[in-house]
């Protein structure tokens, strides 16, 4: 065998064996130590490791095998065709002219740069490196040390979900070979054992968001057996792929969402959702702006009166156009179309007396205007809610969508009965995502559906299509009932099959008789809810704490770009990732990195995008050199606005400015 990436068998004599599993064992202590304990004290196992006299290996259990006869011929001849073929995923750079902000300006610059300079590109990235590689499946792990030399990998990412395999790959491969290469890359081997798709989906995600969402172009698959489970986890990964780059977040983005948040926070006194109220039987009809919902608003209309009715962003024309006003309205987003659409429905409709808002605090000012009643919450991962939640719990999963939002706020305020209406996920028709009634199903208003459009199980049965984002939230939302055993969650919409929600058909549903008492249940969770004043708010807006902080960190990335050199190695790259990444814990450092990190990561990947197709290593070289100028001069304008916003919040503070502005492009 004279190709290095094939594999020779390992001696599996009784002492070769026993001083292989001591050496992994030791191996796992050190780099892997919260797997050491377990795997040094599985004394009883249901599968059993197998090897004859020629050699031949194998994982059995029962009358059945893992590898069918000799897991070194199999795995050979896996790599080969592998090897001949390689899995791997790359980013799009097609919706470059859609990115938001300077993001979106870098994105568009890079992809203009080859172009421009008349320089030949690929349509994949050149060479064999990428910084990671995703294995569903290690048995017994003789593919794992072949793989991650042909990546160059950097981080090595394992999906298993029988733990004995791994156990009996210590008797066989050599772990700590494994785990020094890819420690020498500054990267690290994750292990990922858990057995619901969706988990190992998170669990990913997770991962590749602490070590680098920016250099997943690239990145290679690979699936090491089949099963139900891993087949399942691996599409999965294919079809959500391009949610690793989803809301990440804008610079833009972040300095609307500070000066909404302070406007919203920063006059007078107002009720905000800060932790969760006592449990209630409450029948709750959540209405959103689906098209299922349009067959069932008879239905809607006949039991107005025995249950509390939300309704949710667009879904609110929808509801009075039928004569309805909603007890409750939630909003996410600081759009202005979100905006637009509930100026469209008071002016058309009237503003909508005993509806409260229910709002992030990053919505836009003219928004709460309409309500004479409003709640705030705060959304989790995002800079006004660092620095303004003051000890109130960031509401979590509460995007993208708003009724993701919808499912947590009231599930804060105590509600464990829901009924869904118009949460389609998606649609039974491809191209309808919205209700008849709603400005969008009018024509009024653009459909926002992505083009990336898949079929998925439907609600009732047979087949609807969904898209990136509302998969997306589709996922957070059965990740949220899953953890909530005592919510009783009815799904009577005619969209996407939502699992752990019980489907059922509205026809079906009956509710207590009697009108309900709606305004004393309001009035019970009101008084649960905390004041929150604008002279609280003005007490946490600290600002030489937060210009120091930002100019300690605009310093650091300065610093990062004027050492970067673009003949060298990408690490400058890594180290700009690093510095501007934010944990997602609760923290009270100022909220900095919440600013630049999703215009970072995407500029990173632009120019990662780019760079790894350019064949000549000249012409490459001189694209890192323009990328570096580019960067420094777009951290130079983010650290301008950044200024400019702390002025204007104190001029807000001290009565000079009425209103912050919105967001403005560049400050000179």
């Amino acid at each position: 065998m004279n190709d290095p990436k094939l594999l020779t068998r390992p001696d599996m004599s009784e002492d070769a064996v026993a001083a292989r599993f001591a050496r992994n064992l030791a191996a796992f202590e050190r780099y892997a130590p919260q797997l050491h304990s377990r795997l040094a004290h599985m004394d009883h196992l249901a599968t059993r490791l197998t090897a004859d006299d020629a050699g031949r290996i194998d994982i059995v259990f029962g009358d059945g095998a893992l590898y069918h006869s000799d897991a070194v011929d199999y795995t050979n001849a896996q790599l080969a065709d592998y090897f001949a073929q390689p899995e791997r995923v790359y980013i799009s750079m097609k919706t470059a002219n859609k990115l938001l902000g300077l993001a979106g300006e870098f994105a568009r610059w890079s992809v203009a740069y080859p172009e421009t300079h008349e320089i030949p590109m690929t349509k994949d990235r050149t060479g064999n490196d990428a910084s990671y590689v995703f294995v569903y499946g290690v048995g017994l792990g003789l593919h794992l040390a072949p793989l991650a030399a042909h990546a160059e990998c950097r981080d090595l990412i394992l999906v298993e979900p029988n733990f004995e395999h791994l156990r009996h790959s210590l008797s066989v491969i050599e772990w700590d070979e494994i785990f020094a290469s890819i420690h020498a890359s500054g990267g690290s081997v994750y292990f990922i054992f858990e057995r619901e798709i969706d988990a190992i989906s998170s669990r990913i995600r997770e991962i590749v968001r602490e070590t680098g969402t920016a250099f997943l172009d690239g990145s290679y698959v690979f699936q090491h057996f089949g099963s139900g489970m891993l087949n399942g986890a691996r599409q999965a990964f294919h079809d959500d792929f391009a949610l690793h780059i989803y809301g990440l977040g804008f610079y833009e983005d972040e300095v609307v969402m500070m000066s909404n948040a302070v406007t919203n926070l920063g006059r007078g006194t107002t009720k905000v959702i800060a932790s969760p109220l006592p449990v209630r039987d409450t029948p709750v009809i959540v209405c959103g702006s689906g098209p299922s919902i349009d067959k069932d608003m008879d239905f809607i209309i006949a039991n107005r009166e025995n249950v509390i009715l939300v309704s949710l962003g667009s879904s609110l024309r929808a509801l009075r156009s039928h004569g309805l006003t909603p007890d409750y309205h939630v909003e996410l987003e600081n759009e202005e179309a979100n905006a637009r659409n509930v100026g469209n429905a008071v002016e058309e409709f009237g503003i909508p007396e005993g509806t409260t808002l229910i709002a992030s605090t990053s919505v836009r000012p003219e928004v709460c205007r309409y309500f004479s009643d409003r709640v705030f919450y705060f959304r989790d991962r995002v800079s006004s809610t660092m620095l303004l939640s003051s000890g109130a719990d960031p509401l979590g999963a509460c995007g993208p969508a708003v009724a993701n939002a919808a499912l947590i706020t009231l599930l804060y305020m105590g509600f464990r009965k829901m009924y869904l209406f118009g949460i389609d996920m998606g649609t039974r028709e491809r191209d309808t995502y919205h209700a008849a009634a709603t400005y969008i199903g009018m024509g009024k208003m653009p459909e926002w559906g992505g083009d990336n459009r898949f079929e998925v199980p439907a609600n009732f049965g047979g087949t609807a299509y969904t898209e990136g984002i509302l998969n997306w939230s589709r996922f957070t939302f059965e990740n949220v009932v899953r953890l909530h055993r005592d919510l009783d969650c009815i799904n009577c919409s005619d969209g996407v099959r939502i699992g752990h929600v019980t489907p059922q058909l509205s026809r079906l549903v009956t509710f207590p008789q009697g009108r309900l008492d709606r305004e004393k249940v309001k009035d019970r969770i009101a008084e649960g809810m905390p004041n929150y004043s604008d002279k609280h708010c003005q007490s946490l807006w600290r600002r030489e704490q937060l210009e120091r902080h930002a100019n300690g960190v605009f310093g650091r990335v300065n610093k990062i770009l004027d050492g970067a050199d673009p003949t060298g190695d990408m690490d400058w790259a890594r180290a700009l990732y690093s510095e501007t990444r934010y944990a997602d814990v609760v923290t009270t450092e100022p909220p900095t990195h919440a600013f630049l990190f999703g215009t970072t990561v995407l500029m990173l990947a632009s120019m990662i995008w780019v760079e790894g197709r350019i064949t000549d290593p000249d012409a490459r070289v001189e694209y890192r050199r323009a990328a570096l100028t580019e960067f420094r001069s777009l951290f130079a304008r983010m650290s301008r606005r950044y200024t400019k916003l702390l002025d204007d919040v104190d001029e807000f503070f001290d009565g000079t400015r009425d209103e912050l502005e919105a967001f403005k492009e560049d400050v000179a």
